[in-house]
């Protein structure tokens, strides 16, 4: 929260200098020596994931790279091009994905001096996973949009709801995910179970309590 508004600056900034590519291109190395800096140094609160680094660690450099996608609309795809960025970003989530899980990559036995192996803040192969994932996803969005049924405008909304409250999912998955294991332990003896008794109830719950909230306001 304090660094975005820093980084969005910055960003318009370069886009006004000559070469602004090099500029970007520069920003994006100083924010990963930023980024190693805080993991190594700045260890300020005992949660899980980037929340115990200050400005996150490796999700600093994430977010930067965020935002050069939208500065360059790199997710603007022409009607005639979008099956073809689906189908070739899902085949590569599919490859690296499966390249993660095997253990072959070397990326992040190369850089763990300097980001961890951890995949919390994100380490570089899921760095890489997570700019594959969003390729994947706004390809997928795009050819949904293109559809005029109303099962396709159904599933837009679901996913758009559970867009608008990724804060609250992300705020309240883990304590969910600790009420589960305390009160239905069974649930996590295989992955389906998992999937479907743990990760879906981490995704509608924040949703549904923050819309009940909503409607309670509106109602008052």
């Amino acid at each position: 929260m304090l660094a975005a508004p820093v980084l969005m600056i910055w960003c318009q900034f370069c886009n006004r200098r000559k070469k602004s590519y090099i500029w970007h291109g520069a920003t994006v190395i100083l924010l990963g020596y930023i980024s190693s800096l805080t993991i190594h140094y700045t260890y300020i609160l005992p949660l899980h994931g980037g929340g115990r680094y200050l400005f996150g660690g490796t999700y600093l450099l994430l977010y930067y790279i965020g935002i050069l996608f939208a500065n360059f609309r790199l997710f603007c795809f022409s009607k005639g091009k979008r099956k073809a960025i689906f189908l070739l970003a899902f085949c590569s989530w599919f490859v690296w994905w499966i390249l993660i899980c095997s253990g072959k990559l070397p990326f992040d036995s190369w850089f763990a001096a300097y980001w961890g192996e951890g995949f919390n803040p994100p380490s570089v192969q899921f760095m890489v996973f997570a700019i594959i994932m969003l390729f994947v996803c706004y390809s997928f969005f795009s050819l949904l949009e293109e559809g005029k049924c109303v099962i396709t405008k159904n599933i837009i909304y679901v996913i758009t709801l559970v867009g608008k409250n990724t804060l609250y999912i992300f705020m309240y998955h883990l304590m969910i995910q600790h009420m589960i294991r305390g009160c239905v332990p069974v649930v996590y003896t295989n992955i389906w179970t998992l999937r479907f008794g743990v990760f879906l109830p981490m995704l509608i719950l924040p949703v549904f309590a923050v819309e009940t909230v909503r409607k309670i306001k509106r109602q008052l």
